[in-house]
């Protein structure tokens, strides 16, 4: 003889009813959970790419120096003075003898934070200055705001 099942199938029904939407609640959870790690991990790798960015833009202001240096220079070698500005560096000033310009664009004396190269003749460090005043623009700083000089090394 068979004996009965003491579940009726009304209980089963309910019991599998109940086992489904915790399985479906489990799902939802796990889900969640990834989007989370996934939203995590890529604000993770976004600012380690604009960290990247900045640091690189910093290098390309400090070699800007440099280069603007041996504009300046170049000048000096053609018209036997140093230049009142950087103007001078694009356009004929008045009353100068062997001018061989442009020796640079106006795009050029921006940095790449956007701020422009500070010029200064005669210099505290030479005969001329030109600052680079990092991401931040203003005097100062450290890290990528630190300002950078054409009598400073080209990398610090």
């Amino acid at each position: 003889m068979r004996q009965k099942s003491s579940k009726s199938p009304v209980n089963t029904a309910a019991a599998a009813r109940k086992a489904s939407g915790n399985v479906i609640v489990s799902i939802i959870v796990c889900i969640l959970i990834l989007a989370i790690l996934v939203v995590a991990y890529r604000q993770y790798r976004i600012r380690t790419i604009m960290d990247k960015y900045t640091t690189t833009a910093y290098n390309i202001g400090v070699d800007q120096v440099h280069r603007l240096d041996g504009l300046v220079k170049n000048y000096v070698s053609d018209t036997g003075a140093l230049p009142r500005s950087f103007d001078d560096l694009i356009s004929v000033p008045p009353e100068t003898k062997g001018w061989q310009g442009p020796y640079t664009s106006k795009s050029s004396l921006i940095d790449p934070f956007h701020h422009p190269f500070v010029y200064k003749a005669p210099g505290d460090h030479g005969d001329f200055d030109i600052t680079f005043p990092g991401k931040d623009g203003q005097p100062g700083g450290t890290g990528i705001d630190a300002d950078h000089g054409n009598w400073e090394s080209p990398r610090k």
